[in-house]
């Protein structure tokens, strides 16, 4: 069995607190205070302490997050570009709009972005080579949470909810695209099989 711990990395700066009137790259967006104290006290929970193997995405948010636990258990983070959140292209329409159209049409991209059938397609490739690589340990992975609810949903049932995308678990755990900041989510892996899925509360 191996187990596999998914966490979103804790609250990221707002852009227009960076850098005004100036376009800023999504994955140099960096943690806030708070951010900064939440991915400390995660690295100190005991749930984690038994971490083999830290990976994460690109994201600076995503690797400040797991530096704490890196640190604190003396382990390399792992850095993979296919754990990164999905990109959200370019086209003259509204946050709103787009969400609600990719959250019901899988296929659905803008230019120059990605489907969450993309997202999926790597999360997938990547998580197998992980859980490949460590069978029988314990591993944590930090993305983001569009890029992990997109992972579950190869393994979960999709359902919609109050017209809200949903996944929901055999024991009654129902995962919608609204994740905290940080959030964590421990998986056991048969091989290839998810049998069990817990929400960790910090």
């Amino acid at each position: 069995m191996t187990t596999i711990y998914l966490i979103r990395h804790a609250r990221k700066m707002k852009k227009e607190v960076i850098l005004k009137d100036k376009k800023l790259d999504t994955v140099q967006t960096v943690l806030t205070v708070n951010g900064e104290k939440s991915a400390e006290k995660l690295g100190l929970l005991p749930c984690l302490l038994s971490v083999e193997k830290i990976y994460s995405s690109h994201y600076a948010r995503a690797v400040g997050t797991a530096k704490y636990l890196a640190s604190e258990r003396n382990l390399p983070i792992y850095v993979d570009e296919r754990l990164g959140e999905i990109q959200d292209g370019e086209g003259e329409i509204d946050s709103k709009t787009r969400d609600y159209l990719r959250e019901h049409d899988f296929s659905f991209r803008l230019k120059n972005g990605e489907s969450f059938n993309d997202v999926q397609k790597r999360m997938v490739e990547v998580f197998k080579e992980i859980v490949m690589e460590n069978e029988g340990k314990i591993v944590a992975i930090f993305s983001h949470h569009i890029a992990l609810f997109l992972l579950l949903s190869h393994f979960l049932e999709v359902r919609y909810i109050d017209d809200i995308l949903s996944l929901c678990t055999q024991n009654g755990l129902v995962i919608t695209t609204k994740w905290l900041s940080p959030d964590i989510y421990k998986v056991e892996m048969d091989g290839m099989k998810l049998v069990l899925i817990e929400h960790i509360l910090m």
